[in-house]
């Protein structure tokens, strides 16, 4: 028969789990649930966010400017297609994108796009 002085195993970590104090939880917990746990890191969040939108601004300003059909009419629907096309890539903008994946697809944008 086991002593019965003698804890059981997970009482070990309960009395660690004190010692932990509560910023320490806190800084866990965000980075657990990938919640920004600096300034800096609401930053580069808030960053990463306005670049997706930027990339929205430049291919719709850029499709548009570049646009040259032979009629009003045409012209006016290619306008229109490049404004679905503008609010589509605004509905795909991400705010919780991860940075790796964010710096992936910059790299694969630069490289179509060019410097």
């Amino acid at each position: 028969m086991a002593d019965r002085t003698q804890r059981a195993w997970y009482w070990h970590f309960v009395d660690a789990a004190a010692q932990i104090p509560l910023r320490g939880w806190l800084w866990l917990i965000g980075v657990v649930l990938a919640i920004p746990t600096s300034y800096y890191g609401f930053v580069w969040v808030q960053a990463k966010l306005v670049k997706q939108q930027a990339n929205c601004y430049t291919d719709l300003y850029t499709n548009i400017g570049s646009a040259t059909p032979a009629t009003h009419e045409a012209q006016i629907q290619e306008v229109l297609n490049q404004l679905a096309q503008y609010n589509a890539c605004n509905q795909a903008v991400d705010p919780k994108i991860g940075t790796i994946e964010f710096v992936k697809k910059e790299y694969e944008r630069g490289k179509v796009n060019g410097p």
